[in-house]
């Protein structure tokens, strides 16, 4: 189900910018139980849109959550009037919600960030200073500079992961999991992808270079979140490492 709150969209035409120059960008949040980070986040995103002068909209796609984080967003959008949910029935996975945001979203580029600020808002501005010059700019822990501030079993298990893609996949990217990233829309129009979980990023990134989009990375340090419980568990490498067999495989 698609729940509208009635912002003023301005798609911004045809290019990345629209006539008086100013960048239309949507950013994208896969949400379940975040309420009391979407409380912290949004108005930091609004702050961020203002300073920098984007014509910018937030996609959630929120998954039914029961502690009332789609209720939140629609008070906060009173205030905004750019905030946009989509409200699924059940959990499906953070690859599909993302997914699914990043088809609804109006604007021509597109920020797909996580809500806990594992992803520092900060870096936005980063990211989308190099997007006039590449298709895929991504967010990474694992070049120089880059970090992560997390459980050592999530550290190694993500290096371990992101080392397969590389030796397996052939891969350029050196963070293939992140899920931070901005990305034009054009692009993740003429992409399919089809995971589930958060394995989607591995899929998408390995199609975008197959398909011989230009990508860039750009390095930020990862933090454990701080409030709500983490939806990621060590099992879930397991899907990713799938993921990654299956893409060998299929040679998509």
């Amino acid at each position: 189900m698609l729940l509208e709150f009635s912002p003023t969209i301005n798609n911004g035409g045809d290019g990345d910018k629209d006539s008086g120059g100013v960048l239309g960008v949507s950013v994208v949040i896969p949400t379940y139980n975040e309420r009391e980070n979407m409380m912290k986040l949004i108005p930091v995103l609004e702050r961020i849109f203002l300073r920098e002068g984007y014509d910018g909209e937030i996609v959630v796609v929120d998954d039914n959550s029961p502690d009332g984080t789609a209720d939140l967003l629609e008070n906060l959008n009173e205030k905004y009037d750019n905030i946009r949910v989509i409200l699924r029935d059940k959990p499906l996975g953070v690859g599909s919600a993302t997914v699914r945001g990043m088809r609804e979203a109006k604007k021509p580029i597109i920020v797909t960030m996580d809500a806990d600020f594992a992803h520092p808002p900060s870096l936005i501005p980063k990211l989308l200073e190099n997007i006039d010059y590449y298709d895929i700019v991504v967010a990474s822990r694992h070049i120089k500079g880059g970090g992560m501030i997390a459980p050592p079993l999530h550290a190694f298990a993500s290096y371990t992961i992101n080392l397969a893609a590389n030796l397996l996949l052939r891969n350029k990217v050196r963070d293939n999991t992140g899920g931070f990233k901005a990305i034009k829309k054009t692009v993740i129009d003429k992409i399919e992808v089809y995971s589930r979980g958060g394995e989607y990023d591995i899929e998408l990134l390995y199609k975008a270079e197959r398909m011989g989009f230009c990508i860039k990375e750009v390095p930020f340090v990862y933090t454990w979140r701080k409030l709500g419980g983490s939806k990621n568990r060590p099992i879930y490498y397991f899907t990713y490492l799938h993921k990654i067999l299956q893409l060998l495989r299929k040679k998509i």
